[in-house]
Formats: C-alpha cells, sequence, structure tokens
C-alpha cells in the first residue's frame, strides 16, 4: 500500500462571458476581475492497491452588463452577476477491475463551464440562472487491453430564474467501449441517450453515437 498524497492548487484565471448585452465586448473581459478557482485533492489507498481520491473545487468571479440602446451603451457597468460553483469529486476503486467515479456540483452562472444546460444569465429577469447536478460512472478493465464504462449525469437549472422555453433539466445515459490496438493506439465507440425537459414544453430525446481513435505519443 502508498501512502496519502494531498494536493492543493489555486489559479486566477481570466473569465470569459458573452456578450450578451451588445456592448461589443466580452461580458467577462467586462468585469476587470479575474476568475478564482481552487483544488484540494487527496489520494489514499482504500479497498485496493490503487489509490482512492477525494477532491474539493470550486470558482467564483462575476460578469457585468452594460445597459445598450440600439446597439450603443447608454449606462456602463450596471449590473454584475456572478459566477461560482462548488464541486465534490470522488474516484473509487472498488477492485482492481472496478471503480466508481463521479461528481456533485451546484452553483450560478455556468453556461462557460457547460453547466446549467448552457445558461448563465437570464437579462429578461436579471439574474444569474442557478443550477445543480451530478454524474456517476462505473469504470471496469475486463482486459489488459478492453475497457467498457457505464454511467448516468443530470443538470438541473433553478426554474424560478428560467423563462417559458427555456431548458429545465437534462438527463444523460451514457457508455463507451476503449480497445487497446498497440500501446500507442486505442480505438472507441461512445452512446449517450440525453433527455432535454423545457419549461412549459416537451421534452426532447436525442440519441448520439460516436467513434475515436487516440494515437499517445
Amino acid at each position: 500500500m502508498g501512502k496519502t498524497k494531498f494536493t492543493a492548487k489555486v489559479a486566477a484565471a481570466r473569465t470569459i462571458g458573452e456578450d450578451l448585452d451588445g456592448g461589443g465586448q466580452d461580458d467577462g473581459a467586462d468585469s476587470g476581475a479575474p476568475t478564482f478557482q481552487y483544488n484540494a485533492l487527496v489520494e489514499t489507498p482504500l479497498m485496493t492497491s490503487k489509490a482512492s481520491k477525494f477532491s474539493f473545487s470550486g470558482l467564483i468571479g462575476r460578469e457585468t452588463l452594460d445597459t445598450t440602446v440600439s446597439n450603443k451603451v447608454a449606462t456602463i457597468d450596471e449590473n454584475n452577476y456572478n459566477v461560482w460553483a462548488v464541486i465534490g469529486s470522488a474516484f473509487l476503486p472498488l477492485h482492481q477491475k472496478v471503480a466508481l467515479q463521479g461528481t456533485l456540483w451546484t452553483g450560478a452562472n455556468l453556461d462557460t463551464y457547460y453547466g446549467g444546460i448552457g445558461q448563465g444569465i437570464n437579462i429578461i429577469k436579471q439574474t444569474a440562472i442557478g443550477a445543480k447536478g451530478f454524474w456517476v460512472q462505473i469504470v471496469t478493465d475486463p482486459t489488459e487491453k478492453l475497457n467498457w464504462n457505464l454511467g448516468y449525469g443530470l443538470d438541473d437549472p433553478d426554474n424560478d430564474d428560467l423563462n417559458k422555453g427555456n431548458r429545465a433539466r437534462n438527463n444523460s445515459i451514457f457508455t463507451s467501449l476503449y480497445y487497446k490496438l498497440t500501446t500507442a493506439v486505442t480505438v472507441g465507440i461512445e452512446y449517450i441517450n440525453m433527455t432535454t425537459a423545457y419549461v412549459q414544453g416537451d421534452d426532447a430525446t436525442d440519441n448520439r453515437c460516436q467513434g475515436s481513435m487516440i494515437y499517445k505519443f
């Protein structure tokens, strides 16, 4: 068995948003402040010789919107919208060939980070769109060359922050299969079934299948 390892990281990154106000510049850059990000990770062997991993991470920043009239800025830096997230993740080997991993998260204005089903700010209600969700996945390695995974994910925006027709909930079931042709080349196939609910609208379902080839060098 190995020893326990602890790693902590912090960063100040450029805040990336959109030009929702039509003022001609990125709303994240308009805030004039970076987004602060952090991560704390503990690695320790528990049930197998493979290390279990537990992490706590997050971010905090803001976007600033001007008031524009006929595509001209009328009022500068009128509204600030916070960007934040709190995230917990785990990778837990149950056996030498089987592991369980997943993430639980909550936050607001997370479209840049693919949260809130791509929805960050509601400019009609003038509020950041809150959201929460998770994903969990079983990871298996039946042989040295074969890897098979099965998982489920949920992205659930706060309906009080949404308008009619906005995306209200997204459920995903996904699986993937990878095979090592050589030590350098891996081929894979992935499938995902996604069902999206809409505020005062009908659900929509999408089935997606894709293949990949990975070359490591």
